[in-house]
This record gives C-alpha cells, structure tokens and sequence, in this order.
C-alpha cells in the first residue's frame, strides 16, 4: 500500500474566489460552495441585454487543490441548444454545457486576478457561445445552496474518488490555517523552552562559578569537578570552569616562605662568612697643653 500524502489548500484561495464572487454579483459573506462543501462555485444569472426573455446560468467550478495549476472549470446550464461554440454538452438533465478550453494558468500569478481571466472568456468565448443560444423556459428552485446541484455533484464525488486512488488526504483552507497555527505554536513552545535550558544553563555556572571564587581552603573545592552537570560537559563553558578551579586551588595552595641564599651571612653560623667589621681606630687623645 502506497504512503498516503496530504494535500492543502493554497492560504488566500477563498479570498480570490470570493472577490470574484462579489464581481458577479453574489453578496458579500456568502461563501461559494458545492453541496459537499469540497468545491467553490459561484453561479450566477447571466443578464443578456438583447435576450431578457432567456433564463441561462452560468456556474464557476474551481477545485481548491488544484487552484494553483489549473483554471477553473466553466459550464452553462439551462441551455436548450443542442450545441454551443466553445463548449460540450456534459448533462442534459440540467442542460450543462462545459468550456472546451480549459487549461493550465499560463503564468503563476494569472489566478491572482480572476476578475481579468473571466473577463476576457466572457467577452469572447462565451459571446459567440450565445449568439444563437437557447434556454428552457424555467428555472429550478435552489436545491443544496445551488440551483443546478447534480453536474457540481459528480464533479465532487470524481474529486473524492480520484483522490482515494492517489491515498492522497485532503485539508481544506481552514484546516491549513490551523495547520500552520500549531506549527507555529510547537516552534513557540521549542523556542521557550531553550530560552529556560539556557536560563537555567547559566544559573548553575554561576553558582559554580561563586562556590569557586568563594572558597576559603583547597578542601572546599573537593569534587567540584564532578559537580559539573551533564549539559556542559565537553563544552567552552565546562573549560572556563575548571580554569576558574585550577587558578583558585593555586591561590589557596599554601606557600611556603623564599628559601634563602646560603652565603647568606643570616642564615649560616660561619664565622668566616659574618661581615667584618671595620675597627674604629681611636685617635690621639689630645691633652690641655700645660702651662
């Protein structure tokens, strides 16, 4: 069994759709969607100017998955023709005419801009589609959120059934959002919980680092090396530490006094080696000189 994959909906696909909605003229907050909530489609009354009379709709099928690739998907429906320039019969329950020439965007940002990609098939293709067009006479009520559900409801359920065979799982937009949310949230919390290992990383060398500067003898500093958490061993921190240890234990090493020169006159008992002292000669005494 082949690894099933997970396929998203691009972030900003309903907010196209959606602006191209209001264009038609479908009110603002109300979502196009397909019965099964899997598709987006927009269906609208075309209003023909010099065919008032002719009651013909017009549906946007775009499947969300593919918004990226693929134009979206064009029909007529209503029609009671039994061919339209540019397009196909494909159910002739609803009267359900497909656009012929669907294909990839030609470029990556031409979906950025659904109000000038239908534009231009409506003033063309589908102006000679309705030269000599033909509609039923009535309308059906809506049914599902749509007036001509089933066509939107195949399309749907080729859609599920294409996907099962591919093991591919599908996240709609929302589902993508909340997606990145929680990735979000889990790099918050990952980000947190360094910043505490670090905090606390650094806590405990500075305690290290006070038990060392404040040692009073070398039997204090006993055992600190084994003291040194497991987190900064083998690292510059650990190093630093047990420089800090090995300069502390020399200055509370004790010393013993400078060993003196041994021709040094104070530390020998030979008298040949006592300075000499330098005899003070006396001077001729001097008497009062008599008479």
């Amino acid at each position: 069994m082949s690894k099933t994959e997970i396929l998203w909906v691009p972030l900003g696909t309903t907010e196209k759709v959606q602006k191209l909605a209001e264009r038609l003229g479908l009110g603002k907050g109300r979502p196009p969607r397909s019965p099964g909530g899997r598709l987006m489609v927009i269906e609208r009354q075309l209003n023909l100017p010099r065919k008032k009379h002719l009651s013909l709709w017009i549906q946007i099928i775009i499947n969300p998955w593919e918004f990226d690739e693929m134009e979206p998907v064009i029909d007529l429906l209503n029609v009671d023709s039994r061919s339209l320039s540019n397009f196909r019969l494909v159910d002739n329950v609803e009267g359900r005419f497909r656009y012929n020439h669907r294909s990839k965007w030609k470029n990556s940002s031409t979906n950025s801009n659904l109000r000038d990609w239908f534009d231009d098939i409506l003033q063309y293709e589908i102006a000679d589609a309705l030269v000599n067009v033909k509609t039923r006479p009535s309308t059906p009520e809506i049914n599902s959120g749509l007036r001509f559900p089933h066509g939107v409801r195949i399309l749907e359920e080729q859609l599920l059934e294409n996907a099962n065979k591919s093991n591919f799982i599908l996240r709609t937009e929302s589902e993508h959002e909340q997606h990145l949310k929680l990735i979000e949230l889990e790099d918050e919390k990952k980000r947190q919980e360094e910043l505490q290992r670090q905090k606390n990383r650094k806590l405990i060398i500075e305690k290290l680092q006070i038990r060392i500067r404040t040692a009073e003898s070398v039997d204090d500093l006993d055992g600190l090396e084994k003291e040194i958490p497991a987190e900064i061993k083998n690292s510059l921190d650990e190093k630093e530490i047990l420089n800090l240890l090995n300069e502390r234990r020399e200055q509370l090493e004790p010393k013993l006094p400078d060993f003196p020169e041994f021709d040094d006159p104070s530390f020998t008992t030979d008298s040949t080696l006592s300075p000499t002292r330098k005899k003070k000669r006396r001077g001729i005494r001097e008497f009062d000189n008599i008479g």
